[in-house]
């Protein structure tokens, strides 16, 4: 079970402004949980993309880099920045998330109450803060159905069809494209394909090894590189392993030369 701190409060703030442009990708060094009150506002962490709007909450962690652009003239939202420990707490839970909260009216009043606090600073003010956090936070998680963005699990996989030829398409790879951890990135992939992340990524190299052996007459040697194999022999032997027979083998059978 993740057990997550909040160690500091360190800002607390509402900002309504003509436009929103963060052309640099690079980490805000605090996480975040940020309210939108107007307009929509659109993110990239790497090969992933959020759109936020008016009513949304979005967990950022501090260490992902990120750029983005205000659909719009006008935004408005309430920020609430942290530091937490551990700190890849928000990793674990999948950060950046975007949720859509079941009563946004509500969370308005919360964070104008956040922004009152703050603006007291007293000791005991930090912990009524903790606190608010704490119960947002648990909120949103504990309401799945509420949640929106959390993996563009259609998008991740079109990146390993589309990436299949690259020797270094691996879970790590994809963790740092899509800024996810490996926990949330199989947990994802076996939802969607029943496979863990490797097997899914050999189980459709081998499929398009049988496809090129069966339809072309390249060399094996540039089959196996275009599946992402470095070694022809390591392909080789993982065809024979997939397959029962040897690539050349396979395409006497199919193609009788």
């Amino acid at each position: 079970m993740l057990d997550l701190t909040v160690t500091r409060i360190v800002n607390v703030y509402h900002t309504d402004r003509q436009g929103w442009r963060r052309q640099l990708s690079a980490p805000r060094g605090y996480a975040a949980l940020v309210f939108f009150t107007e307009g929509e506002n659109c993110y990239l962490f790497g090969e992933r993309r959020i759109t936020a709007r008016a009513g949304d909450l979005l967990l950022l962690p501090g260490d992902v880099p990120y750029a983005g652009l205000a659909h719009g003239n006008r935004v408005g939202y309430f920020v609430m920045d942290f530091e937490c420990a551990p700190t890849d707490a928000l990793a674990q839970l999948g950060a950046p998330l975007l949720f859509t909260p079941a009563s946004p009216e509500e969370l308005y009043g919360r964070f104008q109450q956040a922004v009152r606090l703050w603006q007291r600073q007293p000791v005991e003010v930090n912990l009524r803060l903790r606190a608010l956090l704490y119960d947002v936070l648990g909120q949103c998680l504990s309401e799945p159905e509420a949640t929106a963005g959390r993996l563009p699990t259609e998008a991740l996989l079109q990146h390993i069809v589309d990436h299949l030829a690259d020797p270094q398409l691996s879970v790590e790879t994809l963790c740092k494209a899509y800024y996810i951890s490996d926990s949330q990135l199989r947990r994802n992939l076996q939802k969607a394909t029943g496979h863990t992340p490797k097997a899914y990524i050999r189980l459709l190299r081998m499929h398009k090894a049988r496809a090129a052996l069966a339809e072309t007459d390249l060399p094996i040697k540039e089959i196996a590189a275009g599946c992402g194999f470095l070694s022809p022999y390591y392909f080789s032997r993982c065809f024979t392993e997939d397959t029962g027979l040897s690539p050349r083998e396979y395409r006497r059978r199919h193609t009788g030369a």
